[in-house]
């Protein structure tokens, strides 16, 4: 059943707004606490601008062109001192550090905690180098968070946010990663969507 790109686009909006909205919360409340409202009002509407640049950047479909500009999207707006954005097979974005000793995008996933999650669908803290498996050992990467962004029960990729030591994962790290994933995963949905 083909449905107008009008309704697509509408539907795109309305769930990318409530993923950012969630997000928001999410991390205002873990972070704050019982701070000011003002301050979650900035922290939420932070989350809605981040949600609506990585919108526009989807807008052509889940590419390398898009992941790369989602990964240094998300990259200053998190704790993570490397993004990186895959499919099943390929690394379609990576921002930060560690991007020249990556070598070329389009490379086959090399990581073993990467192909787990793209098998069973799981989040995965990874706290220490070893855990990360980079192909290229990195002394700035020392732990990672990866999330699978999904469409339905369907693995479409990983969502993966690398710190330079274990301690910099925290519960907040945790959920906004997550929230992020599921922000993209939404994305990738409503873009299929509207393809069919």
């Amino acid at each position: 059943m083909a449905y107008p790109r009008h309704n697509v686009t509408i539907f795109l909006e309305i769930a990318s707004l409530c993923m950012a909205l969630i997000c928001g919360c999410v991390l205002g409340w873990a972070t704050f606490g019982p701070e000011t409202n003002r301050i979650r009002a900035n922290q939420s509407m932070s989350v809605l601008n981040l949600a609506s640049a990585t919108l526009e950047a989807m807008q052509e479909g889940f590419t390398s062109e898009a992941a790369q500009k989602v990964c240094e999207i998300l990259l200053p707006s998190t704790s993570a001192c490397a993004v990186a954005i895959t499919d099943r097979e390929v690394v379609l974005g990576y921002a930060g550090a560690g991007r020249e000793e990556l070598g070329e995008l389009g490379g086959h996933i090399r990581t073993a905690g990467t192909k787990r999650t793209v098998q069973d669908g799981k989040t995965r803290v990874l706290r220490s180098q070893l855990e990360v498996g980079l192909p290229v050992p990195m002394s700035a990467i020392q732990a990672a968070i990866i999330v699978p962004l999904k469409m339905g029960s369907s693995i479409q990729g990983t969502l993966k946010f690398y710190y330079p030591k274990p301690s910099r994962i925290s519960e907040t790290q945790i959920s906004v990663a997550e929230g992020f994933g599921q922000l993209l995963s939404t994305q990738i949905a409503a873009l299929q969507l509207e393809e069919q």
